[in-house]
């Protein structure tokens, strides 16, 4: 295939690139290159035209929840762990009905490709067979992705709360399918988050990252009443932070980390020395009154960064809305002093880069 155009996207933080009036060629799956001129051994070859129109990479989102696609917009008048309880964890119980979860899942798949986000990182649920089921579709509908079956065995309702040994039997028999039976969607060991998942399964969920290579998302420091409750659970641990690295789920270059709003010094040091990914929800963060990620100071002392919709806190899953939500407090104008990508590069999954890559074409 062979497209031309005026190209633009950002293959780094701090670069833009403008291609203007360039042919691309894309050979199988990959883009091969641009040319200013058409080589001779294309002539001939069918070329789209798009004239003036500006041609961007699909988006990638390295954090959603795609069972909540469906409550998106509700309930922001209660901060997280309240509406955890109010809100999804009624609505993700309902995924363990096949018919509800099917009907769910295309309506989630349709809105990706509509808002233009081709690749993903997502939390589906505990079900096992729904969160298969989310991978057979995505992949038949020709999205790339990394998709875990969520991990919570407690302080979660009984609808929602797994046997440990179950939840690391399923979700091992998810990695070893997937890995059998997909191309461009894979599984990631998904914690919801330290207070829903015990030690023992925390620890075995490191060791299947450990063995399979795999990937981990989790949530990190979102609010203040969460990161207290951590405390309490782990008074052996130094930080929220350090919860996560003691169980192994800092899966050093390929760790998605949510939020990160109430970092300290401390931590921030380990997730730059880990080279954990950041998600930064910004519209996320103001829906439940969590708190402002200090986005530029992030970035200028070296964390890696992007910006994630986390779809339903955020109410609008489009990645190319999400700029005007983003704010990086200090000197400058807001959203910082260079282009973002929507999304970042993640390492894993039988090279999980390969599927996950920041915004260029090349």
């Amino acid at each position: 295939m062979i497209f031309k155009g005026n190209f633009l996207y950002t293959p780094a933080l701090g670069e833009l690139t403008v291609r203007e009036g360039e042919y691309l060629v894309v050979d199988g799956e990959k883009c091969a290159g641009f040319y200013r001129a058409l080589p001779q051994e294309y002539a001939g070859q069918s070329v789209t035209d798009f004239g003036r129109a500006l041609v961007l990479p699909a988006f990638c989102d390295l954090h959603l929840h795609a069972p909540q696609m469906v409550n998106r917009g509700v309930g922001y008048d209660q901060e997280l762990l309240p509406w955890l309880e109010t809100y999804p964890f009624p609505v993700e119980a309902r995924y363990g009905d096949a018919d509800f979860a099917e009907a769910a899942w295309k309506r989630f798949l349709n809105r990706m490709w509509a808002n233009g986000t081709l690749r993903f990182s997502a939390f589906a649920t505990i079900h096992k067979e729904a969160a298969w089921r989310l991978m057979e579709l995505t992949e038949r509908a020709g999205l790339s992705a990394l998709i875990g079956k969520v991990n919570m065995d407690r302080n979660a309702p009984d609808s929602l709360r797994e046997d440990t040994d179950a939840s690391l039997a399923d979700t091992e028999e998810l990695i070893c399918r997937s890995r059998a039976e997909l191309k461009h969607v894979g599984d990631i060991p998904t914690p919801r988050f330290v207070p829903s998942t015990t030690a023992r399964l925390m620890d075995g969920l490191g060791r299947l990252g450990e063995r399979y290579g795999l990937p981990v998302q989790s949530h990190l420091s979102e609010n203040r009443s969460e990161i207290a409750w951590v405390g309490q659970l782990h008074p052996e641990c130094a930080s929220y932070t350090e919860v996560y690295r003691d169980y192994g789920l800092l899966r050093r270059g390929c760790t998605i980390m949510a939020h990160a709003v109430h970092l300290t010094g401390r931590e921030e040091a380990i997730l730059r020395e880990e080279g954990v990914t950041l998600a930064h929800c910004a519209q996320s963060n103001t829906n439940l009154s969590s708190g402002v990620m200090p986005l530029r100071r992030s970035l200028s002392e070296g964390l890696r960064c992007c910006v994630a919709s986390d779809v339903a806190r955020r109410h609008e899953p489009a990645c190319g809305g999400h700029g005007g939500a983003v704010q990086a407090p200090g000197p400058g104008p807001p959203g910082g002093a260079a282009p973002l990508p929507a999304g970042g590069p993640l390492p894993g999954h039988q090279g999980a880069g390969g599927i996950l890559r920041e915004g260029g074409f090349l």
